[in-house]
């Protein structure tokens, strides 16, 4: 269920590659009376779902490019492939963000939460 951050990224270990999971919500909070689809996804062991907040995604440099969906897909990506932990790649996204922003004062909150499946 989504209620209203960018929809979650799935990387699955089988494939190396990583899948938005679509699924639409209101901001929680706007509406009292909305109601929240949920979608399923089979989690396999080497998949991790990240999600985010938009300030990871609307994080700009310099130059005000943002650090965006591509680039935040492509981070998940490579961070999987190394077969970081959970932690690990909070840590890793984090870091390529600001990286990316560089003196850039930070104008969102960043939260990330990993979500990793075992064997």
């Amino acid at each position: 269920s989504n209620g209203g951050c960018p929809y979650p990224y799935h990387f699955q270990g089988s494939t190396g590659e990583v899948t938005e999971l679509q699924v639409d919500g209101y901001p929680l909070g706007v509406r009292s009376e909305s109601t929240y689809p949920v979608i399923e996804a089979q989690l396999e062991p080497g998949d991790r779902i990240v999600f985010c907040s938009d300030g990871i995604i609307e994080a700009e440099n310099s130059d005000g490019d943002m650090f965006g969906f591509e680039r935040t897909a492509e981070t998940i990506k490579k961070g999987c492939k190394q077969n970081l932990s959970a932690p690990q790649l909070l840590d890793y996204l984090i870091n390529e963000v600001k990286t990316f922003t560089g003196d850039t004062p930070q104008g969102d909150d960043q939260t990330v939460v990993v979500l990793a499946v075992e064997a």
